[in-house]
């Protein structure tokens, strides 16, 4: 891979281009390499952690933060990125802003490489 970005069809609201960290957040996604006791993927990449990790439900989350933020998933953070498409309520997710309980929006998570795109 080499890249990933998450967006909202538009704009791109994070990008990670580093080949070796991309990898490891499209395989934590891909395997739900986080468990339910709360270990979690953390990368940080460009000046944004990327957090894949479980919600209550036991669905994955997909969570992306500026740097230094802190990194629990399944919380209502305002200035985060985060993606819970299989959590089975209203706490979808959502982009800069209401993460918990937000209205219609799209949302995107893209990986890249060389000769193919993949949106997850």
């Amino acid at each position: 891979m080499a890249w990933v970005e998450i967006s909202d069809g538009s704009h791109a609201y994070a990008t990670c281009r580093d080949v070796v960290k991309t990898n490891k957040i499209a395989r934590a996604l891909r395997t739900e390499e986080a468990n339910h006791e709360g270990t979690a993927v953390v990368v940080e990449c460009e000046s944004h952690i990327w957090v894949v990790g479980k919600c209550w439900t036991g669905s994955t989350e997909l969570l992306v933060r500026p740097a230094g933020s802190p990194t629990e998933t399944c919380e209502c953070y305002p200035d985060a990125f985060s993606v819970r498409p299989c959590i089975g309520n209203g706490n979808w997710g959502g982009l800069l802003g209401k993460t918990c309980r937000s209205s219609s929006q799209r949302m995107m998570v893209t990986f890249k490489k060389a000769d193919d795109t993949y949106v997850w």
